[in-house]
């Protein structure tokens, strides 16, 4: 996202290039207010080729341990920690050859 204004994000990660004007971070380019951007959140090194979580912060906004991962590591369940749920019954799926996690709906389970 470019700004993130009031708002939190947990649980969630990008692959998609990072572009903007003085560069940009791989969750968000501007973190503003009191928010949060919870350790369970990761982006895609490669992809994105952001090399930060958040390129600005302020009034109260805080970034926490968003983590910057490969795409070899994006396509490990393992990278993802327990917060995300790849059991038979969890939100998240990888499917074999994946590059990265996908909500297991999409997968029509």
């Amino acid at each position: 996202m470019g700004v993130n204004l009031y708002s939190s994000v947990e649980q969630s990660f990008a692959t998609g290039s990072v572009q903007g004007q003085g560069g940009g971070g791989g969750i968000a380019g501007f973190n503003y207010g009191p928010v949060t951007i919870s350790s369970d959140v990761f982006w895609n090194t490669q992809t994105t080729g952001a090399t930060v979580a958040v390129v600005s912060v302020a009034n109260g906004a805080q970034v926490g341990n968003a983590q910057g991962l490969t795409t070899a590591q994006m396509s490990n369940p393992v990278s993802f920690g327990s917060t995300y749920d790849f059991g038979p019954g969890g939100v998240w799926a990888m499917p074999a050859g994946a590059t990265h996690p996908v909500l297991r709906w999409q997968l029509g389970q």
